[in-house]
């Protein structure tokens, strides 16, 4: 009897692992085909919190109620946005024109240049004429696969927008039915958590923001001083994909060093001294600064961060895998390290 008791226990602890081990799959692959999804709801999100941000610094500023400052702020940032697309696209514009010119006289300057090395220049014989013929219409071929993921991405953030300007002008609401989702004991704390998410990532946003705009004006003053054809474009760039930390400055430097070779090795030396420079400076000077309200994190865990988001969500989970990461650690501190670990040792 006591046997059969026994056996019965074993039978149910494994049904039991069992039926965990499934759910925790199901769960995991739900996750994994809502990611596109969840990502786009988190940049909505995040599009929100720099509205609202503005909004109240508008509210404080002229003393209007936050919903119509908010409402007001958006109005201005997308005047902005339209005002600089409208006059800065015609000045940038001939530049990229220029850009994509002289773009192939740089990569074959870069292929002189490099053939001097035995090693290169044997890989480089290797890759005959034909094969860039086939590649290049290889390329051809998924031009139709690249615009269709192009207008993906458009209305992609096109449906991100109009979500944030109704996350941000009343957040309200969707607070609350998210807060009656937790017990009433515990919705002051939860309300407080998602006080101190929203504060971390203002300052990450604000932070990032003033260093893309540092990292801008450095990088072409420096392109301008060395006389780097399409100088603004370029520097623009740098300034642009400085949003990504650890590789964005890599994706923001390719652009100029190639523009260098179609001078000289040495312009395209210069260069890279230029953005290596602006980097040390902007690591440990203005970043410290910008970011010392926010969360000091790692530059292991924010790079093992972006490798995973890149590699389940691409560009997307690359441009989010920063904030995400600080929600994330706002979380753990606050309910596992304060509610748990903390109140264990009390």
């Amino acid at each position: 009897m006591g046997d059969n008791n026994n056996l019965s226990l074993f039978a149910k602890k494994v049904l039991i692992i069992l039926g965990l081990t499934a759910l925790s799959m199901l769960f995991a692959g739900v996750l994994f085909y809502a990611l596109d999804f969840l990502l786009l709801l988190f940049a909505a999100i995040l599009l929100a919190v720099i509205f609202r941000h503005f909004g109240l610094w508008i509210s404080d500023f002229f003393n209007i109620p936050e919903n119509y400052a908010t409402g007001l702020g958006i109005v201005l940032i997308f005047g902005i946005v339209f005002l600089f697309f409208f006059f800065g696209v015609s000045i940038v514009r001939n530049q990229i024109s220029e850009f994509m010119r002289i773009f192939p006289a740089s990569l074959n300057k870069l292929m002189q240049f490099l053939s001097q090395y035995e090693i290169v220049s044997r890989n480089i014989e290797n890759f005959s004429q034909r094969d860039l013929i086939q590649n290049t219409q290889m390329l051809i071929g998924k031009s139709t696969l690249f615009l269709t993921s192009f207008f993906g991405v458009v209305s992609s953030i096109f449906i991100a927008i109009i979500i944030a300007v109704f996350l941000a002008v009343s957040p309200e609401p969707y607070l609350n039915g998210f807060l009656s989702l937790v017990p009433n004991s515990q919705k002051g704390r939860a309300r407080d958590i998602l006080n101190k998410m929203a504060t971390s990532l203002n300052g990450w946003i604000t932070g990032t923001f003033v260093d893309m705009a540092l990292v801008a004006v450095l990088t072409t003053a420096g392109l301008l001083i060395l006389q780097v054809p399409m100088a603004i474009f370029l520097g623009l760039f740098a300034g642009a994909v400085t949003f990504i930390p650890t590789i964005g400055p890599i994706i923001g430097a390719v652009p100029s060093i190639l523009v260098g070779f179609a001078q000289s090795p040495q312009k395209a030396l210069y260069i890279t001294i230029l953005y290596v420079v602006v980097q040390v400076v902007e690591s440990n000077f203005m970043m410290p600064f910008v970011m010392r309200r926010t969360l000091q994190l790692p530059p292991a865990l924010i790079l093992v961060t972006q490798v995973l988001f890149g590699i389940l969500a691409g560009f997307l989970g690359l441009a989010l895998a920063v904030p995400i990461l600080t929600s994330l650690i706002v979380l753990i501190k606050e309910l596992y390290i304060k509610d748990v670990i903390q109140k264990r040792k009390m």
